[in-house]
């Protein structure tokens, strides 16, 4: 086994086997998120995690704030700004970044996305677009990734079309409910 082999496996051995709050949730129930003038793609795909995702099975509310606005992040409502690229990893699907903590909670988050990136790791292509943008608001509310299936909190790509891979799981559904 490669020294690569052997640490990926030790990440992947340390992923829990249900649901887990990371170190800093969002600031609140209601999450506001917008689209970066970046993020051309797929932009329906950040409307249905939000809404499917949160909107419906969570007590929390998702509010569309249309085009993300100019001007420090401080002074900004937006929780969640949708981009697309400029990961800090580029073999990454996605990725979820605080950028302005307050506190033990975070104000506003970027969650960027690698559509390159999903069509080169293969599997049904709406259907994994969608599963990465929902893993990433699952960061953005607080949910760690874990080792249950199907849930769109388990990492890497998807080779089923079935729903339940794109959405929390109900243990993760359990845990933003009582969080929030």
């Amino acid at each position: 086994m490669s020294a690569a082999a052997a640490l990926l496996g030790a990440v992947v051995a340390q992923s829990p086997a249900h649901a887990v709050m990371e170190t800093r949730p969002a600031d609140g129930s209601q999450h506001d998120y917008c689209l970066h003038s970046t993020f051309t793609t797929d932009p329906a795909t950040a409307h249905t995690a939000m809404i499917s995702a949160l909107d419906g099975p969570t007590d929390m509310t998702a509010l569309f704030r249309h085009t993300c606005p100019t001007g420090p992040r401080g002074n900004s409502t937006i929780d969640v700004w949708f981009m697309e690229g400029g990961l800090v990893n580029p073999d990454a699907r996605g990725e979820y970044r605080c950028q302005v903590p307050v506190g033990s909670v975070c104000d506003t988050a970027n969650v960027r996305i690698n559509f390159p990136q999903i069509v080169e790791d293969g599997g049904p292509q709406p259907e994994n677009r969608e599963k990465t943008v929902v893993h990433e608001v699952g960061h953005s509310v607080g949910l760690g990734e874990h080792t249950h299936t199907p849930c769109a909190m388990r990492q890497g790509t998807i080779t089923s079309t079935a729903l339940a891979h794109r959405r929390f799981a109900s243990s993760d559904i359990t845990l933003i409910n009582n969080h929030y």
